[in-house]
Order: C-alpha cells, then structure tokens, then sequence
C-alpha cells in the first residue's frame, strides 16, 4: 500500500468515526423495535393460549357431567341396522337395479368358453 491508500483510509476511518454513534443508535432503536414486537407477539400468544386452554377446560367438565355417546353410538347402530335390512331388501328383489347390473356383469364377464 501507498502512502495515498493510507491517507485515504485513514479519512475513511475519521469519516466512519463521526456518523457511528448514529449508526449505534440506529441498531438499538432498530433492535428495541424488534424486541418489542417479539414481546407484544409473545404476550398476545400467551393471552391466545390461556383463552383456549380455559374454554377447553370448560368444555371438558361439561362432557364429562353429561355424557351423550353411549345414546348417540346406540342411535347410530339402530340407524345402520335399518338402512343395512332396507339395503338387503332392494337388493333381493328380482327386478331390482342391484340384480340386473350384477347379472349383466356375471354375463359378460364369466362367459362359458365354447
């Protein structure tokens, strides 16, 4: 290096030396924006999460005084076992949609080989 690149970093240098407490304050207030909106969001979290943690709680107590699956698991097989016997009564009959498309099927696929 020459003595002019000296001299010129050296100007550089006193240059960076004034505007850094600028620059320093600038990161700080850059970094305490930053870190009050991490607060703020972390604080509003914590505020979601209580929320919820209560209304599940609530929601769990009631469940547990007033339990409706035994009725409604009963209510549903008795709903299944009709729509499973009106199923079987539609499929058996002989003109049924079922019979014909399964006899059409059987025919044309399960043909005897002459």
């Amino acid at each position: 290096m020459t003595s002019d690149d000296d001299e010129d970093l050296s100007g550089f240098e006193e240059f960076i030396e004034e505007f850094e407490p600028e620059i320093q304050e600038k990161k700080k207030k850059g970094k305490n924006k930053f870190n009050s909106e991490i607060n703020s969001y972390i604080d509003d979290e914590k505020k979601r999460l209580s929320k919820l943690s209560e209304f599940f709680h609530s929601k769990m107590k009631n469940a547990d005084q007033y339990q409706q699956s035994s009725d409604l698991i009963s209510k549903q097989k008795s709903f299944n076992r009709v729509c499973r016997e009106r199923l079987n009564k539609r499929f058996q009959e002989e003109d049924s949609d079922f019979q014909k498309n399964l006899k059409q099927l059987f025919e044309n696929h399960f043909k005897e080989l002459n």
